[in-house]
């Protein structure tokens, strides 16, 4: 239900002229940094954010997108793991699909900020699929030769 009605928001906000998103990522962070992490915490943060569309818009609508971009930068940032991201680039070499999992991480990102984000999504998902769709290929030709 949460897809649904995500997707049905960001197409009710393309015809007003809005961006389509995500609000499941920050919902999260805010959710786990104050403490709350049941249904009521996530209606009461969907109500809040409904409430200030609806009322505050007029208000919401002078913050400079500068200001706004800024935000989603700070989001971004706070759910970004250096750490993590290093390991993977670092082991590359180890194996096969560490190597695939870099070359996804890489091309999902670069496409995502020099092209465009759906691209770099589905880019980043079809290449991390290329090993496992390899791996079932030559048991698949193997169980068809065993059989010939």
């Amino acid at each position: 239900r949460t897809v649904v009605g995500l997707g049905l928001g960001n197409m009710a906000s393309a015809l007003f002229g809005g961006f389509g998103g995500c609000g499941l990522i920050p919902n999260t962070l805010l959710n786990g940094s104050s403490g709350g992490l049941g249904y009521a915490s996530g209606f009461a943060y969907s109500a809040c954010l409904g409430l200030a569309v609806v009322v505050f818009s007029p208000l919401i609508g002078l913050i400079p997108m500068a200001a706004l971009a800024g935000l989603m930068l700070n989001v971004a940032l706070s759910t970004f793991e250096v750490e993590q991201t290093l390991h993977v680039l670092r082991s590359a070499r180890s194996s096969p699909q560490q190597l695939l999992d870099c070359l996804s991480l890489l091309l999902t990102t670069l496409l995502c900020f020099r092209v465009d984000m759906g691209l770099g999504v589905l880019a980043g998902v079809l290449v991390a699929q290329l090993l496992p769709l390899g791996t079932f290929l030559r048991a698949r030709l193997a169980g068809a030769r065993t059989r010939a």
